[in-house]
């Protein structure tokens, strides 16, 4: 009778302490739950990566590979702490074109920091940093008058006939590139072969994204209205509130920017006037081009870059943002 008592207490404390042996492996190393709800958030030049607290974990490993033709960037990470839910990167430059892989996996850690043991189901996301579309250009002719855009005026560049670089903005009659650790900004009569370089009209950032972006930069608005032209997605998104607090209004619409020989100013302008007309109705006039409605038989459809600088939308989103945004209200090409 004894015996079995001691062996149906024996029993019981097994039952008892079960869940503090399903964490260890047989051979006595600590295991750890896998992550679960991994999401990534595009921003400005960084992503935003999340995920649900692993509660026996000591930290975090993220890795992350960008591909970019037979390049790539790879990373690792340690995010410390069994609080952590949160991971801000942001991309080297020449990796913020290509999406990005990341894998989140929790650890255990002995107390020299040294990995015990990791989480043996990652959490993988793919996502990249919010970004400009890129046109790709070709010198028409030997050019060694060129200054960077830097802080020593006396740098200057020599680009030799037949040059061809991927310009990242264009601006103030000019294309803007990297080029030698500097920022060059070329004007485009001095230029030939001009075409979409990086592009992506599938792609749609979230309005979670696309708010953070607008209020993480500080932009502000002369009314309580705010334009956001993504020229890299083709898409247009309106905002309504004030510098740091935009909230969603309408949107994402899909729109037609300017063709690699008329490209449209990236930066930030601001309605400057109102015109109707008998053509494509609705002109919401800015400084140097103008977001009005389309003409789909004379010009056909939308979502890729091929107007003449302005931003063309359907007639009915024109006439939105006609009556809607207010002479004065911000628009923000990037």
């Amino acid at each position: 009778m004894r015996k079995r008592i001691l062996t149906l207490m024996m029993v019981a404390v097994m039952l008892v302490l079960a869940g503090t042996l399903e964490g260890f492996a047989a051979s006595g190393t600590p295991t750890v739950w896998s992550v679960t709800g991994a999401k990534a958030t595009s921003g400005y030049n960084k992503v935003t990566l999340t995920w649900n607290q692993v509660s026996n974990a000591d930290g975090y490993i993220i890795r992350w590979v960008s591909k970019k033709g037979v390049k790539g960037c790879y990373g690792t990470k340690m995010a410390y702490g069994r609080n952590n839910r949160t991971w801000k990167h942001t991309l080297p430059v020449d990796c913020r074109d290509v999406n990005t892989t990341y894998v989140v996996r929790a650890v255990k850690l002995d107390k020299n920091k040294k990995i015990l043991a990791e989480s043996k189901q990652p959490c993988t996301v793919v996502s990249s940093p919010i970004r400009l579309l890129n046109f790709q250009i070709t010198f028409d002719e030997d050019r060694y008058d060129l200054y960077c855009h830097c802080h020593d005026p006396r740098v200057r560049g020599q680009f030799s006939e037949g040059t061809t670089v991927a310009t990242n903005g264009f601006n103030g009659g000019r294309y803007i590139f990297n080029r030698g650790g500097h920022t060059w900004y070329v004007s485009r009569i001095s230029t030939t072969n001009r075409r979409v370089y990086k592009i992506d009209t599938s792609k749609q950032y979230s309005w979670d994204e696309a708010q953070k972006l607008v209020n993480s930069i500080g932009i502000s608005s002369d009314t309580d209205m705010l334009i956001w032209v993504n020229q890299y997605t083709q898409k247009e998104y309106i905002f309504r509130g004030s510098q740091g607090h935009w909230v969603h209004a309408a949107g994402p619409w899909e729109i037609a920017s300017g063709s690699p020989s008329t490209p449209t100013d990236t930066g930030t302008t601001r309605i400057r006037q109102k015109v109707r007309s008998d053509g494509p109705p609705y002109w919401n006039v800015c400084s140097v081009f103008s977001i009005h409605g389309n003409l789909p038989n004379y010009w056909g459809d939308l979502g890729w870059p091929k107007s003449g600088a302005c931003v063309r939308n359907t007639n009915s989103h024109a006439g939105w943002i006609y009556y809607n945004c207010p002479i004065g209200t911000r628009v923000f090409i990037y």
